[in-house]
Order: C-alpha cells, then structure tokens, then sequence
C-alpha cells in the first residue's frame, strides 16, 4: 500500500511541477528586470524587497535607479541593451545569473546565498 501512495505522489509532482512553472512563467509578465525569476519561487514579494533594501545598504554604490537599471542591461562585452526587449532581457539576465554562479560572484543577503544580478534585481524591486 505505501508503495501505490509513494507513486502516486511522485507522478502528480513529476506532472505538476512543469504545470506550474508553465503558469507562473506565461501568466506572470512581469518587468523582466525587477523579477528575480529562480528566487520568485521561494520568496515573496515583502522578502524580496527586503533582500533588496538589505543590497543597497551593504552597496551604496548601487542604491540608484539608473545605475542598478545600467548594470543589469549591459551585457558581458559592455554593450547596452534596449529596456523595450523584454525576450532579449529575460535571456541575458539568466545568462549572468548562470555565470555569475560558475565565477562564484554570489552574496549572502538576510541568510540567501544569491547571485549578484539577482541582489541587483531585488534591489530595482525594492526601489520601485
């Protein structure tokens, strides 16, 4: 009998999962730029303008608008890109979170190991 309950938990999770980011991922269009997407998942909106707020405080260099807007548009190369491409922003912000991973540039901000693009995020977040 347990066996028949621990497959059919698993099957629901293994089938519900992707539902649900499905979902979250094309109901919730939010501004690419202020949404830190993997941490969404975990915090809520209070938490993570928190975790913003906690950012600026350790970084006031970063405590503005148009700097934390810059930093998170501009690409590895330094090249900018346009606020208006919501697609084109989604993909390079998980690609410095990715990398920003892989060159260990991550912070510890109120008890979350977090990359620096995500602080970023939660810092816009918490601005707007």
């Amino acid at each position: 009998m347990k066996r028949r309950l621990f497959i059919a938990t698993t099957s629901i999770a293994v089938i519900g999962l992707p539902i649900a980011y499905y979902f979250k991922k094309n109901l919730s269009k939010g501004d690419p730029l202020t949404t830190a997407d993997m941490l969404s998942y975990f915090c809520d909106e209070r938490l993570l303008k928190e975790i913003g707020s906690a950012y600026r405080k350790l970084v006031p260099a970063e405590n503005e608008k148009q700097k934390l807007t810059d930093l998170l548009l501009s690409e590895t190369a330094g090249k900018k890109l346009k606020a208006s491409d919501s697609s084109a922003i989604e993909e390079l912000l998980t690609k410095k979170i990715h990398e920003d991973f892989m060159a260990q540039r991550t912070i510890i901000v109120k008890g979350w190991i977090i990359s620096v693009t995500e602080a970023r995020q939660c810092a816009l977040f918490s601005l707007i």
